[in-house]
Formats: structure tokens, C-alpha cells, sequence
């Protein structure tokens, strides 16, 4: 079973002068402790999705259940003063409900480069596809690198085998005509010395080799018969 694969991030960079912010110490000063909480909150949210979140109905409730004692009026207020604010850009969430920001989404795809199947990108600000997404990542490289290397060793392999096979197949053509070409005359000699000690003929030597000389008396030996 393949592990399913990551949308968002598990962590993310947060700023020390966080609080420090013009816009959530003012959120601060007309909601205290309740708007920095609200917007880290969102923070989070945003970075668990990827680089963008869409503000639905259900998304809104689903965040109010870890928010104890924060009403929807509350929550919508505080997401319309860090829009009013810039804190979140105010077109997207005006056309498409969606809070996202330019720091939000660098910071991301910063991270994302590093991944491996990233090709949808909503509501990107700017407005065009990171370059990396058009680029095959390094380990796609050497994925495909390996399999050529892979492929041209098997082929090398199979030529060798097939060389090797040629090599045994003639060899093994060679050495069957050598004996079927001296297997008749050995087999002819014992048929003949069969006969011969049957019949008294004289022995049979191999082709070439000078057989033995006919004994005086034995058929074909060039002999007479004794008196």
C-alpha cells in the first residue's frame, strides 16, 4: 500500500517579532489574546493545505471547535480586519474566499520544490507555475538515468550470452562431426574382428594405419591352402 502522498507542510517558519506586527498588535488591541490566537490559527490551517485555504461554512465551524468561547461573529470579524489589513490578500478572498498571501505562498513552494508529483497550483498570486514544476526533479533524472544504465548492461549481458551460445552450439557442431567421423571406422573394425574371430578371418587396423598383415592360410590374407 503506497503512503499517501503529503498536501501541506508539518512545520513552518514563524517570525520572532511575530507580535511585534503593526497589523496583530492592532488585531490584538480590538480582540486581545483572542485575534493573535485566531491568527495563528489560520496560519496553521493555511500551511497544513499547502499555501492557500478556502474559507467555507464548514471550514469556518470546524475551526471554531478548538476556539472555545470565540462566536462566528468573532471569528469573522477577526478574518475581515487581517483582510481589510493585507494581511491576507484582499482580492482573493473577495472573488474566491480564499486567504493566502505572497510571503505565504514563497515560503511554500520554497519547500515543495523538493517534492515529486506538485502540478496543480490554485490561486498562485502571481499568476504563473513555479519553473521547477516544468523541470524533471533530480530524482526523476536518476531514476532514468539508473534504467538506461540498467538497460544497457542487460544488453550487453544478452549479446555476450548470445556470443556465448553461438561459441558452445559450434563447438558442439565440431565435436559431433569429429566423432561420427570416427565412430564408422571403430565400428567397422569390431565387426570385422568379430567376423574374423568367427571365421578366422585376419584383424582389421584403423583407416590409415597399416592393419595387421594376413596370417598364412586366412581368407583374403593372399595365402594357399596347406596340403
Amino acid at each position: 500500500m503506497t503512503r499517501p502522498r503529503k498536501q501541506g507542510l508539518s512545520n513552518f517558519p514563524m517570525n520572532v517579532d511575530f507580535f511585534e506586527d503593526d497589523r496583530i498588535a492592532a488585531l490584538s488591541g480590538e480582540f486581545g489574546i483572542v485575534g493573535e490566537i485566531v491568527a495563528i490559527k489560520l496560519l496553521c490551517a493555511i500551511y497544513r493545505n499547502g499555501y492557500y485555504l478556502v474559507m467555507s461554512e464548514m471550514t469556518k465551524f470546524k475551526m471554531l471547535r478548538e476556539l472555545h468561547g470565540v462566536g462566528i461573529e468573532v471569528f469573522n470579524r477577526i478574518v475581515d480586519r487581517l483582510v481589510q489589513w493585507n494581511y491576507f490578500d484582499a482580492t482573493l478572498y473577495a472573488s474566491d474566499h480564499v486567504l493566502t498571501n505572497r510571503e505565504i505562498q514563497d515560503r511554500f513552494f520554497k519547500v515543495a520544490k523538493r517534492r515529486v508529483g506538485l502540478e496543480k497550483t490554485p490561486y498562485r498570486l502571481d499568476g504563473d507555475v513555479p519553473e521547477f514544476l516544468h523541470a524533471e526533479t533530480p530524482q526523476q533524472e536518476t531514476i532514468t538515468t539508473e534504467e538506461h544504465s540498467t538497460s544497457e548492461n542487460i544488453a550487453q549481458v544478452s549479446g555476450k550470452s548470445s556470443a556465448l551460445a553461438e561459441f558452445s552450439h559450434t563447438e558442439t557442431q565440431e565435436a559431433g562431426g569429429f566423432l561420427r567421423a570416427e565412430t564408422p571406422d571403430l565400428a567397422e573394425c569390431e565387426v570385422v574382428e568379430t567376423l574374423g574371430a568367427a571365421g578366422g578371418r585376419g584383424g582389421c587396423g584403423r583407416r590409415g594405419g597399416g592393419g595387421a598383415s594376413p596370417r598364412p592360410g586366412d581368407r583374403g590374407g593372399g595365402g594357399v591352402r596347406g596340403a
